[in-house]
């Protein structure tokens, strides 16, 4: 009942969103006014089918009607219903189908928020969103529907992939998706501005308040997946550079360089096409993000759902709905002027434009550092590789200056001044910066280290200069646009903490690999870690071998640790489940490896200080996006 209930939806959606388009098409004629009040109707018709197959799917996981293959290969009576819930999107075609879904409720929501004279534009594009979604639900029905029933009943079914059994799973990835699906939405409201040759001021002050939406649903997305590897997997660093994170980092550069770009644009004309550059990197690496990992060319620990075929097919759709796009973009709208383009050095709209051409440098390393070793090996049997220390090194080449820029942008805000007048003010907070810089590494760790000196002081002039543009004093200001200063002078702030959070990381932080035997010691970063051996230990649905240790500082114990390496399935290995003791000011983390000689484990011991400035920064970084939201009430 519930896989004819879903089939029956999946096919009301796809034919849904053909209605819009052939509806959209007879409205642009005169004789076209039925067609007008048919558009919404297709709209409703678009989403209400992919949500009733999406809740039909919930329910199949929630009652265990393991009939529907999909349903018996990925969950069990064993798993707890939290994670049957979540078990939903825990291979390729439940992921494709949330993230339709996802689609289909961002461009709702555009269609109900977005009001005015350019109804036109907002049809054309829903319809180019709907046309998007529709294919790729077509796809997905003939390449592999999730209601397909299995041929034989099971009793009972397989199991969750282990690595999604996890709070932060549940959050993780639904986030994720909701910012690669709300990456569309500029998009198709820069391809249908430009067929209709709309002001660029118009869209870009639209564009700029759904990219910051989608940035949010981003920056949440990766906070969650980057803590549930620290605490999860035991990687006990800000960034792991693992292909299948990284591809979620570049689109959130895009936005993050869109963001900074819009605003420039709406000031001078020059930049239009700049900005529209930036919306097509955005929606095409979102759609990288989304497929590229399920295709099988990447290896990572992240790649828990991969069907090669449908995440192919899916990929080249998404690459041809971009490369329309483009051409239509590229052959319509209003030409670019260069009226007004002349541009003082430290004027604001320079800095924001070196700050966005960074941005884009940023992502481009990082994209061709994950692509590289793909193409490499294409047809080939040699193994290439590109490491985290590579990462590390040609990262910091944009994000220094980066750091550097948006502290000029926060403090100048006048356009037309002389560089001189600009730098002027700017000389004090600089010294100070430096010298602070120098100063912490010496006075918090007792050692100085050149990286985190420029690191630190970078941060400090960010974070000052940030506070020095704050409006707590302006009460002149409309109320929304003091919050939405705030908001920015927040985001920014928290890019501040969270890069002195990364730099104290990386360079005072340290890992050691052991094997012990029950009643031995090791030194670690001021401690003593005393391993008292193992024991087994039963959860839910999984087996476990927990292992336990005494933290000591001195002769005092600071801490009880207890990693854990657990088995979920015979057929799916174990995983390790590490253990951490927090304090304001660091983090000691043990994972229990394997027991190659009888009692002897091996061990990983890692010593991470002031790690919660990294999740401290990412937390003020999405509060001040979603102040930087609030708009005025339209009357």
């Amino acid at each position: 009942m519930l896989h004819w209930i879903g089939q029956l939806s999946l096919l009301l959606a796809i034919a849904a969103s053909a209605g819009y388009s052939l509806a959209l098409r007879a409205a642009t004629k005169q004789s076209g006014a039925w067609a007008t009040r048919v558009v919404p109707i297709a709209l409703w018709a678009h989403l209400m089918g992919i949500g009733v197959a999406y809740a039909a799917l919930t329910i199949a996981f929630a009652v265990g009607d393991f009939s529907i293959a999909y349903v018996a290969e990925n969950s069990n009576k064993a798993l707890p219903l939290g994670y049957r819930l979540t078990a939903v999107w825990g291979e390729h075609e439940g992921a494709l189908f949330l993230w339709c879904l996802l689609l289909a409720l961002w461009t709702t929501g555009f269609w109900l928020a977005v009001r005015g004279p350019e109804e036109r534009v907002k049809r054309e594009a829903c319809g180019l969103l709907a046309l998007l979604n529709g294919g790729l639900l077509l796809i997905l029905q003939l390449t592999g529907s999730p209601f397909e029933v299995s041929s034989v009943t099971p009793l009972d079914g397989r199991t969750l992939n282990p690595i999604l059994q996890d709070p932060a799973m549940a959050l993780h990835p639904p986030l994720l998706y909701a910012g690669y699906a709300g990456a569309a939405i500029p998009f198709a409201l820069v391809v249908a501005a430009r067929r209709n040759d709309v002001a660029p001021d118009v869209w870009l002050r639209s564009v700029r308040g759904w990219t910051l939406g989608a940035w949010i649903l981003l920056t949440l997305g990766i906070t969650i997946g980057s803590w549930w590897a620290y605490y999860e997997l035991g990687w006990g660093g800000w960034w792991y550079w693992d292909p299948i994170e990284n591809l979620s980092f570049i689109p959130w550069l895009a936005a993050t360089g869109l963001l900074h770009g819009a605003a420039l644009s709406s000031q001078r004309p020059l930049f239009h096409t700049w900005a529209v550059v930036l919306v097509v990197a955005l929606f095409a690496t979102g759609l990288l993000g989304i497929f590229l990992g399920r295709t099988g060319v990447i290896t990572s620990i992240h790649s828990f759902a991969t069907d090669p075929l449908s995440a192919q097919v899916s990929l080249a759709f998404g690459a041809l709905v971009v490369v329309l796009g483009c051409v239509t973009i590229g052959r319509s709208g209003r030409r670019v002027t260069t009226t007004g383009s002349e541009l003082p050095l430290l004027s604001r709209d320079a800095l924001l434009l070196v700050s966005t051409a960074l941005l884009a440098m940023a992502a481009a390393l990082v994209l061709l550092g994950t692509l590289f070793p793909v193409i490499m090996t294409s047809g080939t049997r040699h193994s290439v590789t590109l490491g985290r220390q590579f990462f590390d090194v040609v990262f910091l080449v944009p994000a220094l200056p980066l750091l550097i820029a948006a502290g000029f942008g926060m403090r100048t805000l006048a356009r037309k001044k002389s560089s001189r007048d600009a730098l002027r003010p700017l000389v004090v907070p600089l010294c100070l910066a430096i010298f602070g810089g120098s100063l912490v590494p010496w006075l918090v760790f007792g050692s100085f280290s050149w990286l985190t000196a420029a690191a630190t002081a970078a941060a400090l002039w960010l974070f000052h200069l940030a506070i020095a543009v704050a409006p707590f004093s302006r009460t002149t200001q409309p109320r929304p646009a003091a919050v939405r200063r705030v908001g920015v002078v927040l985001a920014h702030g928290g890019l501040a903490v969270f890069a002195l959070g990364v730099a104290l990381v990386s360079t005072y932080g340290s890992e050691r690999d052991h094997r012990l035997a029950p009643g031995e010691s090791v030194e670690l970063s001021g401690h003593r870690m005393t391993f008292g051996g193992v024991r087994p230990v039963e959860g839910p649905n999984y087996e476990a071998w927990q292992g336990e240790f005494q933290v000591w500082k001195g002769s005092e114990v600071v801490a009880a640790l207890r990693p854990e390496r657990r088995v979920y399935d015979e057929r799916m290995g174990s995983l390790a489940h590490t253990s951490i003791a927090s304090s304001w000011s660091r983090d000691l983390l043990v994972s229990l490896g394997d027991n190659p000689e009888g009692d002897i484990w091996a061990l990983r011991m890692q010593y991470r200080p002031m790690i919660r400035l990294i999740w401290l920064g990412t937390l003020c970084m999405v509060i001040g996006g979603c102040l930087c939201l609030w708009r005025p009430r339209q009357a």
